[in-house]
């Protein structure tokens, strides 16, 4: 089984430096682990079949996280996080 990300998650590589940005879908690196909280993954099977699909809440994030994300996918990222998460979530359903 393999670690999928379920959201959308900037991540800083803590050996390296480098930043890096996964979509959901994306396989995650095993240095992920550990810096990344959990809700962020859904476990996939040898045949790509989700094994938890307990779907992620932006609400569980926190505010940085979240205008980060805002910010990388360049919408407004000002406001509070209520107004941060309605903008996150008005994209996905955009791209949906």
């Amino acid at each position: 089984m393999a670690n999928v990300f379920q959201t959308h998650v900037h991540v800083r590589n803590e050996e390296t430096g480098d930043a890096a940005w996964f979509k959901p879908g994306d396989k995650a690196p095993s240095w992920t682990e550990g810096c990344v909280d959990p809700k962020h993954f859904e476990v996939k099977d040898e045949d790509g079949d989700v094994f938890d699909d307990e779907k992620a809440d932006y609400s569980r994030m926190g505010k940085d996280d979240l205008v980060a994300l805002a910010e990388d996918r360049g919408l407004d990222a000002s406001g509070t996080k209520a107004e941060i998460i309605a903008r996150l979530e008005e994209n996905d359903a955009a791209l949906a």
